[in-house]
C-alpha cells in the first residue's frame, strides 16, 4: 500500500512595500521507513523556484535519506525550476556535494540561473531529450530609494562575488573557459539559453537520460499555490 507523508514549512517572502506568506510542500512516498529499508534508489522530484524555504526541504530530503538508509546505492534529483535566491542555491549545491549518498541529477525540462549551482554540484549530471539550461549574470533585487556612491560600491561588490560563485561552479562542471564563463556572466545580452546537446559538447551534461527511473522512495518539493495568508 503506497503512504503518502505530506510535510510542510511557512516562510515571510517581503518584497517592497508588500509581505506575504508562501507555503512549501514536500511529500514522501511511502511514509514507513520500515518498508524500503532496503531500498538501493531514491528519487526527488524539485520542480520550484530556488528559494530559502524550499531548500530547506531539498535538505531536508538528503538528510532523511542519507541518515534512515542506510543501503541506499544512488539518489536521483530530478530538476525543473528557473532559478531564484543565489543564497539557496549555494546551500543546495553544498547539501547535494557533501550527501555521503551519490547524486545525480537530471534536468527534466529547464535548469536556469541559480539552479544550475544545484545541478553541478553531482559528479553524474544527466539530461531528458529537450533540457534547456540558462547561464547568465547575477542580479541584485531590493527596495532602496536614493543610493548613495557607498551603496552602489557595495551592490557592484555583492554582484561580482555572486558571479564568482558562477564561474567556479561552471569551471569545475564543465569545459567552458575562463574566457567563456566570464563573458556570458558579464552582462544579460551576453546569457547563454542552451539545449542538452550543447550543454553535453561543453560537458555541463555527462550523459542524456532516456526516461524517469522508477525508485520505491519519492520526494516530491513544489511550491503549494493554494497557500492561504493568515
Amino acid at each position: 500500500m503506497t503512504k503518502t507523508l505530506i510535510k510542510t514549512a511557512l516562510a515571510l517572502v517581503s518584497g517592497l512595500a508588500i509581505c506575504s506568506t508562501t507555503q512549501a510542500e514536500i511529500k514522501k512516498i511511502p511514509a514507513d521507513y520500515l518498508e524500503d529499508d532496503q531500498a538501493e534508489t531514491a528519487k526527488i522530484f524539485y520542480t520550484a523556484a530556488v528559494e530559502p524555504h524550499l531548500i530547506s526541504e531539498l535538505v531536508y530530503a538528503l538528510d532523511d535519506l542519507n541518515i534512515n538508509y542506510p543501503r541506499l546505492k544512488k539518489i536521483y534529483l530530478y530538476l525543473n525550476s528557473d532559478g531564484g535566491d543565489m543564497d539557496s542555491g549555494q546551500i543546495a549545491y553544498w547539501a547535494v556535494k557533501s550527501s555521503k549518498i551519490p547524486v545525480t541529477t537530471v534536468n527534466l525540462s529547464m535548469v536556469g540561473s541559480s539552479a544550475t549551482l544545484i545541478f553541478c554540484a553531482a559528479k553524474e549530471r544527466l539530461s531528458l531529450p529537450g533540457g534547456k539550461f540558462l547561464l547568465h549574470a547575477s542580479s541584485l533585487t531590493g527596495s532602496e530609494g536614493l543610493l548613495r556612491p557607498d551603496d552602489i560600491d557595495n551592490l557592484k561588490k555583492e554582484s561580482v562575488m555572486y558571479n564568482q560563485v558562477f564561474a567556479d561552479a561552471y569551471q569545475q562542471c564543465s569545459d567552458y573557459s575562463e574566457a567563456e564563463i566570464s563573458k556570458f556572466l558579464h552582462s544579460e545580452g551576453n546569457r547563454l539559453l542552451i539545449d542538452s546537446r550543447e550543454a553535453s559538447s561543453k560537458k555541463l551534461v555527462s550523459g542524456l537520460a532516456d526516461g524517469i527511473v522508477q525508485a520505491p522512495i519519492v520526494y516530491h518539493i513544489v511550491e503549494n499555490s493554494d497557500a492561504q495568508n493568515p
